[in-house]
């Protein structure tokens, strides 16, 4: 089971709470949410039944936790890239929803950064794979019906 931590609180992280938080994706659990919006993580966490998830004020607090795997970052696009560089270096694994970085030379220091820890995974999540439309349209091409 690998423990996500997610950092930021916004429509896109209700989203992946959501999903995380019902099963859908097997073989991972929220364990921690970091944002400076302490009354909307609370929030959160009693819509989503997630009474044994830690909360926490800063990314940096969220990293020095032992019980996170990897970081799921759905902050404002300007900070992806300090943030995930910061989750590499505390090696653990790291999805950032779209974009990775703000230029092509972030994107690059970031896989450049990955690629020098083998054992740690750097993703991009499109946040449209997880909408149900897709994942029915999905379904159907599996099936060979589309």
């Amino acid at each position: 089971m690998i423990r996500i931590g997610i950092v930021g609180i916004g429509s896109i992280a209700e989203e992946y709470i959501s999903i995380l938080s019902d099963g859908s994706i097997k073989g991972a659990r929220i364990s921690a949410l970091a944002s400076r919006n302490e009354d909307r993580v609370k929030g959160l966490m009693d819509q989503y039944g997630l009474e044994d998830v830690q909360y926490y004020a800063t990314l940096d607090e969220m990293l020095e936790d032992n019980q996170i795997d990897g970081v799921l970052i759905t902050t404002p696009n300007f900070l992806h890239k300090d943030m995930a560089k910061k989750v590499i270096e505390h090696k653990k694994h790291c999805i950032v929803d779209k974009p990775l970085g703000i230029t092509t030379l972030q994107v690059d220091e970031l896989v450049s950064l990955a690629n020098q820890n083998k054992d740690l995974t750097l993703a991009v999540m499109f946040n449209c794979r997880s909408n149900p439309i897709f994942k029915k349209v999905k379904n159907l091409v599996d099936l060979g019906d589309l």
